[in-house]
């Protein structure tokens, strides 16, 4: 399988999870307070955030913005971007005189 994506797409992708890293920067109390919510109305179980959880959600942040600058780097250098991505089977043959669990006779 073959995805193939120009500069503007690999671009506004990149500026997407720019923006999520952004918002776990300047807002980490408002997304835990989200979080508690979506969890309390979604899977109906009390999500309690640590006392160092906005301090976590600011580095995932950071993380994510340094992720963002290096793809869009490398998207400049690059170009055009294309991802082959391989999916495929693995087979073996296993010999008559050797049972299928591997283990000899």
């Amino acid at each position: 399988m073959q995805v193939d994506f120009s500069r503007t797409e690999g671009r506004l992708g990149l500026l997407g999870f720019g923006a999520f890293g952004i918002a776990h920067v300047l807002v980490p109390r408002f997304l835990l307070r989200l979080a508690q919510g979506a969890y309390g109305l979604a899977l109906d179980i009390e999500f309690t955030p640590r006392e160092n959880a906005p301090r976590r959600v600011r580095s995932v942040g950071y993380l994510s913005l340094l992720l963002t600058a290096i793809g869009l780097q490398a998207l400049e250098r690059v170009g055009e971007t294309r991802i082959e991505l391989s999916i495929g089977t693995r087979s073996e043959t296993v010999s008559r005189e050797q049972p299928a669990d591997g283990r000899s006779r």
